[in-house]
């Protein structure tokens, strides 16, 4: 329904274009015409202007020559030499005004009266080179002087009525151009309205599809939120599940194999004291078979303690911690400090074992991946949180591993039984150099008195 309306929107807009673009080349054309008149309007009146010129100066001519007869003043003659000198020179501008634009017939006009004009200066010259009393008043004769007055004339009508033929035409188009601009406004006006109405209707729909993306993205989110939710809780049962089969097996390993391992290596040595053997091959076997059960019993213990340390069922976290760090320090030769509370405090299961598999998650990779030689750990309550620092002086973890990458489930593992906890995990390169786990657990959630 929006697709069709806004075609119907832009129908009109493309005739107005249309439109538009043919009033152009009218205005060009009606533009044209009206430079055309005004040309002939100023070449009307400059002709009108050089004929009323070209007879004022026969008429002085006329005036000096009667002037000079009835005076002898020879300055009145001026301006019939000034006549004589310039009258062929009008007459020529005349003449080619005329060509340029202009009816064939007003050159014979000019034919006309340039022959007049001969004859008029003719007679004039002749009464002033002293003729006869007749040739005299020939000079006086009127009727050549009337002849050049009646063309002039009839020249300066036919310019005063191109000049109103001009005119008439000029204000034609000078009309048709005022309907074409009033015409162009108007599209142009309704062109910013239709070009208005289809911002406001674009505004709209991206305004709808803004709020779609927005109600869209609130929906997803959500869902990512449920999802998440859910995934962290089946995280935390399947860790919740792996730790108490890891605790039943360490129970049946300590529990079954341990039996068996104490009975045979009991049997063995009774074995061994009833049939005594002197011979060095019999009591070399007897002790291999002692020493294969003794480590087969350290195993075991090695075993137990990984999957479920004893220590931290029977005395604690912070005696278990505490065996975890001797441990792996010297079996991976690494110097080794550590600070406990003062205070032990009595954590749930739940966040016993959690903040021991992530202390026992950060020495492993130290040890695999450091190349450090010392390790600092820390523990203590700041404020209303019970704060761990485990920190190593070797290569540093780099940044964009600090983040877990994809594949790195140690760091994962750490993050998610923290944030089980409603605590916060950190891992960093230290400012002196190596790396820091820094994990914040708040004890309103880890006590064992506290409430879930």
């Amino acid at each position: 329904m929006n697709g069709t309306a806004t075609r119907w929107v832009f129908v009109p807009i493309l005739l107005a274009f249309v439109l538009l673009t043919g009033l152009l080349f009218v205005s060009r054309d009606s533009y044209r015409r009206l430079a055309a008149a005004n040309e002939r309007v100023r070449v009307a009146q400059d002709r009108e202007t050089k004929l009323a010129g070209y007879l004022l100066l026969v008429t002085e001519a006329e005036t000096g020559q009667r002037g000079y007869l009835l005076t002898r003043n020879r300055a009145n003659l001026d301006p019939y030499h000034t006549a004589r000198s310039e009258l062929p020179q009008r007459l020529e501008g005349l003449r080619r005004d005329y060509r340029l634009y202009g009816p064939v017939e007003a050159l014979l006009e000019l034919d006309r009266l340039e022959a007049e004009t001969n004859d008029k200066l003719g007679d004039l010259a002749y009464s002033l080179e002293g003729g006869s009393d007749s040739h005299r008043s020939a000079g006086f004769d009127s009727r050549s002087m009337e002849e050049i007055r009646g063309i002039i004339r009839k020249l300066q009508v036919e310019e005063s009525e191109a000049v109103r033929t001009a005119i008439l035409a000029w204000r034609q188009e000078l009309r048709i151009g005022r309907t074409l601009i009033g015409i162009t406004t108007a599209l142009n006006v309704l062109l910013v309205l239709a070009a208005g109405l289809l911002m406001v209707r674009d505004q709209r729909r991206r305004a709808e599809h803004a709020r779609a993306l927005e109600l869209r993205a609130e929906q997803l989110d959500l869902v990512v939120q449920r999802r998440t939710a859910a995934l962290s809780t089946l995280s935390s049962e399947l860790q919740r599940v792996s730790e108490t089969e890891k605790r039943a097996l360490a129970r049946e390993l300590h529990d079954e194999l341990g039996s068996l391992l104490i009975a045979a290596k009991m049997d063995v040595s009774w074995l061994r004291r009833r049939l005594a053997a002197e011979d060095p091959e019999s009591r070399l076997r007897w002790e291999r078979v002692l020493a294969g059960l003794d480590e087969g019993v350290s195993l075991k213990r090695r075993l137990v303690e990984n999957l479920r340390p004893t220590l931290l069922d029977n005395l604690g976290l912070v005696p278990a911690i505490r065996w975890l760090l001797e441990e792996t320090c010297s079996r991976a030769s690494l110097a080794c400090s550590a600070s406990y509370p003062e205070r032990e405090l009595r954590l749930s299961d739940d966040a016993s074992i959690a903040v021991f598999r992530v202390v026992q998650e950060s020495l492993t990779n130290i040890v695999r991946h450091a190349g450090a030689s010392r390790v600092d750990f820390a523990a203590g309550v700041e404020g209303e949180e019970l704060v761990l620092r485990i920190r190593d002086d070797g290569v540093g973890i780099e940044a964009w591993r600090a983040e877990g990458p994809p594949g790195s489930h140690g760091l994962a593992s750490m993050r998610h039984r923290v944030a089980s906890l409603g605590g916060r995990f950190k891992v960093a390169r230290a400012r002196e150099g190596g790396t820091e786990v820094v994990v914040r657990l708040p004890l309103a959630r880890i006590l064992r008195d506290a409430p879930d």
